[in-house]
């Protein structure tokens, strides 16, 4: 689409019944020289038949060419002409002003090849609850916590300098479940990274998602990564990682069961969470507040 500065990748599996909202959110933009791109990973519930019933020209719905989240993320991608590419989940929600502030900083400030967003986690129910997570806007924080495997960036929330993540041959599917935590990797090579530290993106947590059915393996990937070649796969380390995924496991639990106003017991999950992993612990308190 000519004139168009921004694509939207969105990839999607059985995204209803929150696929309304997401694309919503996306087509409110209040800018408005975007594309959105929707790979289609095999769904087998309605959601093809719901987009195609859209009227927007913006929206544009592809097969994907293989199978999983990377070959989804690298169709949409090879389909890119714009100078920036973001990237949105088909269960989440997004502010209004999110591509335009996140475009404003790529233009602004040229040497920056990635911007994500600060986020809120809400559940399955409605908005009326929701988790505050503030993430950290500086490179040099960020990059040091993504060396450490902390949650410094969320890649729903990103976007990118085109040309800086083809070059670097985009998502490679051999590191599944952690696609996006390598992709940070490489791209730290090509420039500066920076976070909007206001809430522009919701992020819809639930027990069916991709992080969750994935968890153990997310974890384990992290901290090996965060080893780089120091990984021995010995007693400590398969220690370290089994103690870092209940530490994450009651994490998330704890939240569900806040957001989706479940079991009253959920701080005990938290605590549990906090006494497992004093270092993350401290980053939670440090960055993360209730909404």
């Amino acid at each position: 689409m000519n004139g168009n500065l921004i694509t939207v990748i969105m990839p999607l599996k059985n995204g209803m019944p929150y696929l309304k909202d997401s694309v919503n959110s996306i087509l409110a933009q209040s800018i408005s020289g975007f594309e959105l791109i929707i790979v289609d990973d095999h769904s087998t519930d309605n959601s093809i038949e719901y987009l195609n019933g859209l009227p927007d020209s913006r929206i544009r719905i592809i097969n994907n060419i293989g199978e999983g989240i990377a070959d989804a993320m690298n169709t949409g991608l090879n389909l890119v002409k714009t100078k920036y590419v973001a990237v949105m989940d088909s269960d989440d929600i997004c502010n209004p002003d999110r591509l335009q502030k996140q475009v404003n900083i790529l233009e602004n400030e040229k040497d920056i090849v990635l911007v994500g967003t600060s986020i809120k986690y809400i559940g399955t129910k409605d908005m009326e609850r929701s988790w505050g997570v503030k993430m950290p806007d500086g490179d040099v924080e960020i990059k040091n916590g993504i060396s450490k495997g902390m949650y410094v960036i969320s890649h729903p929330t990103v976007m990118m300098v085109t040309e800086a993540v083809k070059e670097i041959g985009g998502y490679r599917r051999e590191l599944f479940p952690n696609i996006d935590l390598d992709l940070f990797f490489r791209l730290i090579t090509k420039g500066r990274f920076a976070n909007l530290t206001n809430y522009f993106t919701y992020i819809r947590l639930r027990s069916e998602s991709f992080t969750q059915q994935n968890l153990f393996e997310i974890v384990r990937n992290s901290y090996m990564m965060s080893k780089q070649n120091r990984f021995t796969n010995s007693f400590y380390d398969q220690l370290a990682v089994r103690i870092k995924y209940l530490s994450t496991k009651n994490y998330k639990s704890g939240l569900l069961k806040y957001l989706d106003h479940g079991s009253i017991l959920w701080p005990f999950n938290l605590l549990i969470s906090s006494l497992l992993d004093l270092p993350k612990s401290y980053f939670y308190i440090k960055n993360k507040i209730v909404g």
